[in-house]
């Protein structure tokens, strides 16, 4: 079955939701506060691993759980609190990681073990992207951080550059969101985070959760939403929704 996710100024998105994990029943939640659960988390960098997988979905799910199966004990020694793994809703061929890291060192001192690029090597038809984002804490942002490894529910990915100043671009962010936030939550947004870029702070992701796609497309449908968001990107971003997994994740 394919659901049309009509996003005016961002875009038509067309994704096949046969197969895709979520949880109708979550009640949505929303409360202000940084965008992770707990202080320590509260201050982590959120690393985005997206890349094309090299074999099948069962394949690629056993090559990945036997890699985190290998380095789970390394990695968070070193400061990752959580990860969790999505496919892309339609094919289910491009993978998607949010890994929540306390230590930017340790970050880089995993990443350098030759162990991990051999095995992203066979997870992986060619080197996936990494990138590392900071949150945007004085951004309109609600829902626990946690439920990005909880292996439910569907991800939306939007990412772009922010038009005019942070400051120009953060106000127009907020009072569109503030004014979206309860039609949100009660269509099943139960999680919605603005990131910048630690490497390139004109680049901005938004991360939202949704427990369903019907919601998700009824909210981006909504033309006052579409014409806010006008304010917010200097040109149509880049939108992708995600199917959680029950790969290895925690």
């Amino acid at each position: 079955m394919k659901t049309q996710i009509v996003l005016g100024v961002l875009g038509v998105l067309s994704i096949g939701v046969a197969g895709c994990s979520s949880d109708d029943d979550a009640t949505p939640g929303a409360r202000p506060g940084a965008a992770g659960a707990g202080t320590s988390e509260a201050a982590a960098l959120t690393l985005m691993i997206t890349g094309t997988l090299k074999g099948d979905e069962a394949t690629s799910k056993a090559t990945h759980d036997a890699i985190v199966g290998g380095s789970r004990e390394q990695a968070a020694k070193l400061g990752d609190i959580a990860h969790g793994v999505y496919l892309t809703a339609g094919d289910k061929k491009t993978f998607l990681a949010f890994d929540r890291w306390t230590s930017k060192d340790g970050l880089n001192t995993f990443f350098g073990n030759p162990d991990v690029a051999k095995g992203f090597g066979q997870l992986f038809s060619a080197p996936p992207e990494r990138t590392v984002w900071r949150p945007r804490t004085e951004w309109t942002h609600w829902g626990d951080a946690a439920v990005l490894s909880s292996g439910q529910h569907f991800v939306f990915t939007i990412r772009g550059q922010v038009k005019g100043t942070e400051a120009d671009s953060r106000t127009a962010h907020n009072q569109l969101v503030d004014q979206a936030r309860e039609q949100a939550a009660q269509l099943g947004d139960i999680f919605h985070a603005v990131f910048v870029g630690e490497d390139d702070p004109t680049q901005t992701l938004g991360v939202d959760v949704w427990t369903n796609l019907e919601g998700a497309q009824k909210f981006f449908s909504d033309p006052n939403f579409q014409k806010g968001s006008v304010n917010v990107y200097a040109a149509p971003p880049v939108v992708k929704a995600w199917g959680a997994t029950n790969w290895a994740q925690w």
